[in-house]
């Protein structure tokens, strides 16, 4: 084997042992509901909307830009360190959290924003985004699951038929004391010495 092909080998092999991935174009697709998500804040910060398609724009934005990040954290940790996405996600959740507090604390809400409209996108675009991290969580469960086990009753008579196979045979006792050597003996007449 020559030095070249052990790093691709290895590599391979870690690239194989990757857990896989929560889907096709979930990246991409985050990407570019992100960039959805800034195009929707901008077009709210425009002067000449008026107020209740501008909250829409704002709310439908923030959510657009708040789950693409959580998609996007998820998929990324999930592929680079499992173990690390739960913590990850939550450290995300904390910083949207302080984002969204300072903008409430210190710039407050905008005064064309229509609280009603806003409201309402913003429950729609929570629902939608749920839904679409069941479905797209629905994938990764059946692709990461373990087969189902059988019931319980096939699965003790299977293993017993298993050790009964695999039990080694054991030849008969035979008597040496009673003058018939190699005379078999069941194992009710047995006596200990």
């Amino acid at each position: 084997m020559t030095p070249d092909r052990a790093p691709r080998s290895s590599a391979h092999d870690a690239a194989r042992s990757r857990p896989p991935s929560y889907g096709r174009g979930v990246r991409a697709g985050a990407v570019m509901f992100l960039i959805l998500g800034v195009i929707l804040l901008t077009l709210s910060a425009a002067v000449g909307i008026p107020s209740v398609p501008r909250s829409v724009l704002l709310g439908a934005g923030i959510i657009a830009i708040s789950s693409a990040a959580t998609a996007l954290v998820a998929a990324q940790m999930y592929r680079v360190a499992p173990a690390a996405t739960a913590p990850a996600l939550a450290a995300l959740y904390l910083l949207k959290v302080l984002v969204l507090g300072w903008f409430l604390m210190f710039l407050g809400a905008p005064p064309w924003l229509a609280p009603r409209a806003f409201a309402v996108t913003v429950l729609v675009c929570l629902v939608l985004a749920l839904a679409g991290f069941a479905v797209l969580t629905r994938g990764v469960t059946r692709q990461d699951a373990p087969d189902p086990a059988p019931d319980a009753a096939s699965s003790a008579i299977e293993r017993a038929h298993d050790d009964a196979a695999a039990a080694p045979s054991v030849p008969p006792a035979r008597d040496v004391h009673d003058g018939q050597a190699g005379h078999d003996r069941s194992t009710h007449e047995r006596r200990t010495p």
